[in-house]
């Protein structure tokens, strides 16, 4: 393997049974188990409340020539909400949406080997005794979703060292179209063992309970030890796929990725208490005045949440009827999308109104209520970062959904402020994806323009409309409507056929016919060649060999039927790659330089950091770690942002650029200590 960088009251009453111990159990598929009866229960691993008897006997695996401990945490809720949680500990959640469980610390650590299995359960200084296995720096560490275990073990006190492996990373990337990716699933891919998961589940069931610190000791103890067994299972039967499918650059970029992605979980994003009263007011009144306005075109009030009363609205104010979409059964459709597109080609006030409440509607509930609700007790959110949560690789952010908040928005992002005597600085990647599009499709010309720092997208409506990409630009700057609508046209045009649109859809986005789609795909093929090559290329190596590859080796494999999605599936997952590699290595370039700098955010390709006012200087450093000028036919460039106010009052700057080659970031040391993380 590849070296990845190292970094660097009570809770309850012990349990006093004696301990207990089984044979190992051989690497096999049991049968399933849905009942617990104690008196015929057939235990697995070593089960204890003395930390000194794992101390004693515990032995990393060998495996590929390394080390490894494979590690898991059972956890549970110890604040009533997350308002309680103080600054040295981070919330996390189990489960998804509005189901989604808090847990706060771990009452039980699974550690093992593949042969011998050991539970430890007990209060947080028992617990913290085992802190040598996971500070050693010698052995690497493995466990499922790896950043969850990180934190619940830094909120006892333990700090983890040594290399790091995720067995869901690994996964994902050896079968990206699995149905699920919860270890258990796979596992049983590889006769793992599951008898454990059905008989927890069943005592939950017929207990009705949903807390893993009520399940009885034995069965606590057999479950959590069958997860470390099915670990160990799924990492040494699929980690030797990552050599002999050409998976293994990506999947160690994607582990150098974890720390800094960790960090920025673990520091989070301090919020304006002072503003909490301001903002829901803003939103309110501004959401009440939208309503007001609807009320008034219609002449009359009505349920604003009824599709079918929203419908009738837009009937009775001159909308007609065959310009709102349809489900399959024939009702009306008035989802974003649709109201989207009633609002841009057919310019219906009433639908901007209704658009205009919904989003005043969502920043209120969604963003105002929803991260001043999930702020600890020093007014910092915690996003949870989803490393690998699309098949291309793309990230994406939840509790908060820091990243779905809207582009233009002033009000919620103004919640954001700097720490004290800091500066928020934002790198932002400059039209990554189209970037590496033009890389991918080798056109000379464009690839020029782009290297000189012109818009990609005013470059490709010059393109199109002909004329000299100078003068373009210049009635760009002359602020010439024409030439802003010719932008905005090559914009959507760019976008739609690198995600692999067909005219129809084009259409819809454009709000033009479908035979003068087909000829803006005609034009714009004719004008950029290149595009059509490679488009038609990737294509043609799907159908043939059933996946595609990036220039990271990241591999998406389609259906015959799915072809059209190949060209975004390399350009969205090469980006992705591209934000991952360079992440590490600003995270590398802060630690070797021991920098107070923190990361605390990424929204979509923007970086977000938390930098002191006297590290400034090392601003365009940071860019320049970010960039890359060296392994692709067009530059990736980023632009850089900051404030001391807010989020919402981040200004362009322009910073010296300096004398850091990709080559020289590539050559930095590994094997640092990790940073404090404290706030």
């Amino acid at each position: 393997m590849e070296s990845l960088f190292a970094d660097g009251g009570p809770l309850f009453t012990p349990v006093k049974k004696p301990t207990v111990k089984a044979k190992h159990m051989p690497v096999v598929k049991p049968k399933n188990v849905e009942t617990f009866d104690p008196a015929t229960f057939e235990t697995f691993g070593i089960t204890t409340n003395d930390p000194d008897e794992v101390l004693q006997h515990f032995k990393p695996a060998e495996l590929f020539g390394h080390k490894y401990v494979f590690f898991d945490t059972e956890t549970k809720p110890l604040y009533a909400s997350s308002q309680d949680v103080p600054k040295n500990r981070v919330r996390r959640f189990v489960g998804s949406g509005k189901n989604a469980v808090p847990q706060d610390i771990p009452f039980v650590i699974s550690i093992g080997n593949g042969v011998d299995n050991y539970t430890v359960r007990g209060e947080e200084e028992t617990l913290r005794r085992l802190a040598s296995i996971f500070e050693d720096p010698t052995t690497e560490k493995v466990a499922h979703n790896i950043k969850f275990d990180m934190h619940m073990l830094e909120n006892i006190g333990i700090t983890l060292r040594g290399n790091l492996n995720d067995t869901l990373v690994l996964a994902k990337l050896v079968n990206e179209n699995r149905k699920t990716f919860v270890l258990k699933a796979i596992a049983a891919e590889h006769g793992g063992i599951i008898k454990y998961e059905d008989a927890v589940d069943y005592y939950k069931r017929s207990h009705r309970i949903k807390r893993y610190d009520e399940l009885p000791e034995i069965l606590l103890g057999s479950y959590a030890n069958a997860d470390i067994f099915n670990c160990y299972l799924v990492f040494s039967k699929e980690y030797p796929k990552l050599e002999d499918e050409k998976l293994l650059n990506v999947y160690c970029n994607e582990c150098e990725c974890i720390r800094p992605l960790y960090m920025m979980e673990r520091i989070g994003m301090q919020l304006d208490a002072g503003y909490e009263q301001t903002l829901k007011q803003e939103l309110q009144a501004k959401a009440d005045q939208m309503e007001s306005e609807i009320y008034e075109a219609v002449g009359h009030k009505f349920n604003l949440n009824s599709t079918a009363q929203l419908y009738q609205a837009l009937l009775e104010t001159g909308c007609d009827d065959a310009w709102i979409p349809k489900t399959d059964k024939g009702n009306p459709s008035l989802d974003k999308k649709s109201m989207d597109k009633l609002a841009s080609h057919y310019g219906i006030e009433l639908v901007n109104k209704v658009l205009a409440y919904r989003q005043a509607t969502k920043l209120l509930v969604t963003y105002a209520y929803g991260i001043y609700e999930q702020r600890d007790s020093s007014d910092r959110i915690h996003a949870n970062i989803n490393q690998c949560e699309a098949t291309t690789g793309r990230m994406s952010i939840t509790k908060p959904a820091m990243q779905t908040i809207p582009r233009d928005d002033k009000h919620i992002k103004r919640a954001v402020i700097p720490d004290q005597n800091c500066y928020l600085v934002y790198i932002d990647y400059s039209q990554v994806e189209y970037r590496v599009y033009a890389h991918y499709m080798k056109s000379e010309h464009l690839i020029d323009l782009i290297n000189k720092d012109y818009d990609v997208h005013a470059a490709t409506a010059a393109l199109l409309a002909h004329e000299d990409v100078d003068s373009f630009v210049a009635r760009l700057h002359a602020e010439d409507k024409t030439a802003k609508a010719q932008r905005q046209r090559a914009k959507t045009i760019n976008f739609a056929l690198l995600y692999g649109v067909g005219a129809p859809h084009l259409g819809e986005l454009l709000g033009i016919p479908l035979n003068e789609a087909r000829a803006v795909k005609t034009e714009y093929f004719s004008a950029i060649p290149e595009a059509s090559i490679f488009v038609n290329k990737v294509q043609q190596v799907i159908a043939q060999r059933g996946y595609v590859r990036n220039f990271y080796g990241r591999r998406r494999r389609l259906k015959a039927d799915e072809c059209y999605k190949g060209p975004n599936a390399l350009i969205q997952g090469c980006a992705a790659d591209i934000m991952k590699e360079h992440l590490a290595l600003l995270y590398q370039f802060i630690q070797k330089h021991q920098l107070k700098t923190k990361l605390i955010n990424i929204v979509h390709d923007e970086v977000q950091m938390m930098v002191p006012e006297d590290e400034l200087p090392y601003v365009p450093y940071f860019k320049a770690c970010l960039e890359d000028v060296v392994n692709f036919r067009t530059k990736i460039k980023a632009d850089i942002e900051m404030s001391n106010v807010s989020w919402a009052n981040k200004e362009e700057v322009e910073m010296p650029e300096v004398n850091l080659t990709h080559l020289e970031v590539m050559q930095l040391e590994r094997g640092f200590t990790p940073l404090s993380l404290s706030v």
